[in-house]
């Protein structure tokens, strides 16, 4: 459409004196001035309608093209990460069977020496090891009798303030150690394609451990002929017989 803009001015016949010539150059000066700044703020006005509008549609084109990339990115990426996911649990699964089957093997080269530890042991009235089992409250748990007895040395025992998983004749009950590595070890599918998020979500995150918990030794043991109960965590360091210990009951 058409737009125009009617500005009243007022003529007059030349200026006989010389302040009507002032009066005449200031109303004119006056004149061009406003009609300047109408001139300008139509302008902006117009400027403003015209192209905030394309800048809006653009923006939601932009945002539009965006959303939809994504998806695209998601479904065709989803059933990779899933994939993944699963090889990285089997990868788990089976480190922690051959951690379990050293831990035995381990166990059996040891068990001459514990129970040549046990006798002497026994003969004097010194420490016994009766039955010990390291592992997780609701997950996985192992016999650790043998191990600890292998150890005793002069009616002693001390084990250092470090996880016992990794001690002879143990294994890792608690198993996320080992996720975290296999996660950090993954080349593949990375957050650049903008699924750092979903990637978390699918393979750093085991649900089965969402709470954290630590793993524990329990020992019960044989000392002048009295039976004791401890336990510990399994970043604290034993010493046997321990101050911690509760009396069970004498032996006959």
């Amino acid at each position: 459409g058409t737009f125009s803009l009617n500005v009243p001015i007022h003529i007059s016949s030349a200026p006989s004196t010389w302040s009507q010539s002032v009066i005449h150059h200031a109303v004119s000066a006056y004149v061009a001035f406003w009609t300047g700044m109408i001139h300008l703020a139509l302008g902006d006005w117009i400027h403003g309608k015209i192209g905030g509008s394309g800048d809006d549609s653009q923006e939601g084109g932009e945002q539009g093209a965006t959303s939809s990339k994504d998806s695209l990115e998601e479904d065709l990426l989803l059933p990779q990460l899933r994939k993944e996911e699963e090889m990285l649990l089997m990868q788990q699964q089976q480190h922690i069977t051959k951690a379990r089957n050293d831990a035995e093997s381990q166990t059996l080269l040891m068990k001459r020496k514990a129970n040549a530890n046990r006798k002497v042991e026994e003969e004097k009235n010194g420490l016994v090891i009766v039955e010990s089992k390291y592992g997780v409250d609701g997950g996985d748990i192992m016999d650790a009798t043998v191990q600890l007895q292998f150890w005793v040395m002069d009616s002693r025992l001390q084990l250092a303030a470090t996880c016992k998983g990794n001690m002879l004749g143990f294994y890792n009950v608690d198993d996320s150690c080992v996720r975290d590595k296999a996660v950090g070890g993954v080349v593949g599918v990375t957050s650049g394609l903008g699924l750092a998020a979903l990637w978390k979500h699918l393979v750093c995150q085991d649900p089965r451990n969402e709470v954290k918990k630590m793993p524990y030794l329990a020992v019960r043991y044989q000392f002048d002929n009295r039976l004791y109960d401890v336990k510990i965590r399994d970043n604290e360091a034993l010493m046997l017989p321990s101050p911690r210990a509760i009396a069970v009951k004498s032996v006959l």
